[in-house]
């Protein structure tokens, strides 16, 4: 996040038309956050591309997660002695719940 507050009149200028209302908007959030209205335009549209960039990163790393767990479930799948050491793992106080009543089998939804 990069904050350039030290602008001078050089830099780029743009026009901008908006309803009196959302100037107003504006002006007061500028207030409440000490901020000329130009400073708080400026914050806010940074911000924007901030919350774009998260919004980005958090779709991959839930598309990764995805494909994680997609793995991981083929794997328990086809190793019964794998899926009950992830479910201890996992779970501990569900293994010792079923271990004091002599289940020593959990199954996988009730496990994880």
């Amino acid at each position: 996040m990069v904050h350039n507050w030290g602008m001078s009149r050089e830099d780029p200028q743009f026009k901008l038309r908006m309803t009196e209302a959302l100037r107003d908007r504006i002006a007061e959030s500028a207030k409440a956050n000490g901020r000329s209205m130009n400073a708080e335009l400026i914050a806010r549209l940074e911000m924007s591309f901030d919350i774009e960039t998260e919004h980005a990163l958090s779709n991959r790393i839930e598309t990764k997660f995805e494909s994680l767990m997609q793995v991981f479930e083929r794997v328990i799948a086809s190793d019964p002695k794998f899926a009950m050491q992830m479910a201890v793992a996992v779970n501990p106080e569900a293994y010792r719940k079923a271990s004091s009543n002599g289940r020593t089998k959990i199954s996988k939804k009730r496990a994880l």
